[in-house]
């Protein structure tokens, strides 16, 4: 499940680096979690190898330009990912 996740998560910067869809930004400060849900989560997850979501908008760039974005596109993709949360989509 955390690769479908991830994968997911990568593909809409993709389609909002190509302008097909609105860049879903970081969702870190929208989500509600209880503290059940993060036990239970935990415990499932435990042992599970997660990838890296951070910097998931980094690889895509890198990927989609055929190498490293530099610094100015690291510097690009970071405020993209920090937007305000008005301009975050929930489904």
């Amino acid at each position: 499940m955390p690769k479908v996740t991830y994968c997911i998560h990568a593909l809409f910067h993709l389609l909002a680096r190509r302008d097909i869809a609105q860049n879903i930004g970081s969702l870190l400060a929208t989500l509600k979690i209880s503290e059940d849900q993060l036990a239970a989560t935990k415990k499932g997850l435990n042992g599970v190898a997660m990838p890296n979501f951070g910097d998931v908008g980094v690889r895509v760039v890198e990927r989609d330009e055929g190498g490293s974005c530099g610094s100015e596109g690291r510097k690009w993709i970071e405020r993209e990912l920090l937007e305000p949360e008005d301009r975050i989509i929930i489904f």
